[in-house]
């Protein structure tokens, strides 16, 4: 019997328009913006979404090591905050799910995190609120769900992930988890029926 639904946040209840990310930041970086995006993407984020640099910490060296204006970092800000929108129907979904024990899971660095909870409300929804920069480890890591269940005291069948990336279902799958892929609101609003979660 499912007791709790841990909801992914990325992709699952929010996610960013790419287009207008990549243009505006192409504006933004010029030819700069691959070294920028690679630089992101090999070794500074990952310690940001594990809590061990800050926000300002990870800009900061990504800027300094491609030879950005620093002064670029606040427009780089505003421009991925305004970036983010919820998935159509998904908030409105997870109100109306039977089971009170829901908690949020991102892998998010501190202040991405907290900007996306407060600006979509989800702490009024979400009675606990994981994130990967509080406990140091990324989703990839079985530890992290360990963890989860145990906080929980929780068996690993009386707790259901959604998440939109296959490769989590299935780590929470053989962890004796419940999984569902977040496809589309709709698809989830009808896996959720057939669970008499709704």
């Amino acid at each position: 019997m499912i007791k709790c639904i841990v909801f992914d946040l990325n992709h699952t209840i929010i996610s960013h328009d790419i287009p207008l990310l990549k243009s505006k930041s192409l504006a933004l970086f010029g030819s700069k913006y691959s070294a920028f995006i690679d630089s992101l993407e090999t070794g500074f984020y990952d310690l940001f979404v594990r809590g061990k640099i800050t926000e300002n910490e990870m800009l900061i060296s990504i800027f300094h090591k491609n030879n950005i204006l620093l002064s670029k970092i606040n427009k780089y800000k505003k421009l991925y905050r305004s970036s983010k929108f919820p998935i159509p129907g998904v908030i409105a979904l997870i109100s109306r799910i039977k089971i009170k024990n829901k908690i949020l899971l991102s892998e998010d660095g501190k202040e991405w995190f907290d900007f996306k909870v407060k600006k979509f409300r989800l702490d009024k929804i979400f009675k606990k609120r994981i994130c990967t920069c509080d406990f140091g480890f990324r989703k990839d890591n079985s530890f992290y769900f360990d963890m989860i269940a145990s906080s929980l005291k929780l068996k690993p069948s009386e707790i259901l992930l959604i998440d939109d990336s296959e490769i989590f279902i299935k780590k929470a799958r053989e962890l004796g988890w419940i999984g569902i892929r977040f496809i589309s609101s709709q698809d989830l609003q009808k896996k959720l029926k057939s669970l008499e979660l709704i």
